[in-house]
């Protein structure tokens, strides 16, 4: 069997693109996986409506099952003028 250049490039070129493409469809993980962890709110997008309550707000985000929340320093701190023991509750 001779092998011509011809062959050469396209055989090359798909053990290439097969092999760039492997971690990357290792990264992908099978279709039944979770793919998302716990996800988070920032505070500052809702940074007009937390300035009216702070705690009714805080609450409110609580209960849409907001776990993790990034807080940024507004005019009362970045705890929102209560103790980081009552912030974190």
């Amino acid at each position: 069997m001779s092998i011509n250049r011809r062959s050469f490039i396209k055989t090359a070129a798909a053990a290439g693109l097969a092999y760039s493409l492997s971690d990357t469809l290792k990264a992908c993980g099978s279709a039944g996986e979770k793919q998302l962890g716990a996800f988070g709110l920032q505070l500052y997008t809702i940074r007009d409506v937390i300035l009216t309550d702070t705690a009714n707000v805080l609450k409110q985000v609580a209960d849409m099952g907001y776990k993790q929340i990034e807080s940024y320093e507004g005019d009362k701190g970045i705890f929102w003028g209560m103790t980081n023991t009552d912030f974190k509750k």
